[in-house]
Formats: structure tokens, sequence, C-alpha cells
């Protein structure tokens, strides 16, 4: 990707139809990165896919990239609501492991309805100039994840919470990534949840 590339929308849009032709458009691209990677998308296909002319889409993206830094975006904001739902649902006096193991089986079962779509937006997120937003979404997330573990009466090592669940959002996006590309054939998907769930909670209650 050039540097000098224009990476933002034309146009954000404000009407629902102009919102659902965006969405038709970032849609076609993400089903066209899956089947083609990179290399094999451009904005006619895109198109196409979309069911709109070209002139339509350079209404609102200025070229390939743009609509994938968009994707990306959109990409980020969609596990992000994901992990913010499921925190939502801790409660004082909830099963912390009961907790984990839906979180866990939510996230995976995004990565792995669409792996390949996932490999190659995170192998883009450097060269759109999202790496700042996937810092800034894992922050946010890690901070989430202390607010609402602080509220429980498990017997945290509360010196090292913070720093233990900023660690850990690393930690689980790295291996449900690992078992999506690598280990999906190796460990059944239930006992990978099982064991991710019983690392993350032996760890957050680990007095050393």
């Amino acid at each position: 990707m050039r540097k000098d590339t224009n990476l933002k929308p034309r146009k954000l849009p404000s009407q629902l139809r102009s919102m659902e032709k965006v969405d038709r458009i970032l849609d076609a691209t993400a089903r066209i990165l899956s089947q083609h990677g990179l290399d094999g998308t451009n904005t006619n296909l895109i198109a196409e896919e979309a069911g709109i002319s070209i002139g339509s889409l350079y209404q609102y993206f200025p070229n390939r990239d743009s609509i994938i830094a968009k994707l990306i975006e959109r990409y980020m904001e969609g596990q992000k609501e994901i992990v913010t739902k499921r925190l939502a649902k801790i409660k004082e006096g909830i099963e912390i492991d009961t907790f984990f193991h839906e979180l866990i089986s939510a996230l995976l079962e995004a990565r792995i309805k669409n792996p390949e779509l996932h490999r190659v937006l995170v192998r883009e997120i450097p060269r759109t100039g999202k790496m700042d937003e996937l810092l800034d979404l894992e922050s946010h997330l890690s901070d989430l994840f202390f607010e609402r573990l602080n509220l429980l009466k498990n017997p945290f090592n509360r010196e090292k919470l913070e720093s233990r669940t900023l660690l850990m959002v690393h930690v689980v996006d790295a291996m449900l990534s690992s078992y999506t590309f690598k280990m999906k054939n190796r460990i059944p998907r239930k006992e990978f949840v099982n064991e991710v769930t019983n690392l993350i909670v032996t760890y957050l209650n680990s007095d050393t």
C-alpha cells in the first residue's frame, strides 16, 4: 500500500439508504477478500459483487484500500461489541469460569465464521494505519475487564489484577488466532474453550 494512498472515505453516509449501500460495499469486500485475498480484490469486483455501479462506489470511497480500512474499523467494532455485551453480564456472585467460558466461545465463533477474512484484515492493519486504533481497542477492552472483574468477590490478586487483565487481552487474542489457523483440526473446540478458560481463571487467581 502506497504511503500517499487516501484511506479516508469520500463522504460519511447520513441517510439509511446511504448507510445500507456502504454496508453492501463492505460486505461485498469481505466476501471477495475471503475468497480471493488482497491481490484478487479491486474496486470493479467490489462494485459488481455489491450490485452497484463503480461510480456509486466512488461516491463513498476513493479506492480499494480506503474500503479495506473501513472494513477493518467495522471488524474491530464488532469484536468490541461482542466483549462489551458479555462483560455487561458480569454481576456480583456470577461464576467467573462460566462467564469466561461464554466469552471465549463467542469470540471463537466470530473468528471461525470467516477465518480467511480475519487473516487478511489482521495482516492489513499496520498498512492501513489502524494499528493505533487496534492498540486503543485492546487498552479499552482491558479497562473494561478490570472494571468488571474488580466488582467480584473472587480472591483475585488485586495488586496485579490491572496488569493481568491487560496481558490477558493480548494472550487470549493470540490463542484464538492460533486455534483458528493452526489448531482447530487437532483440538476439539469444546476442549480448547475449556482449557483457555482454566488458564485465564488460574492466572487471575494466582498469588505469585
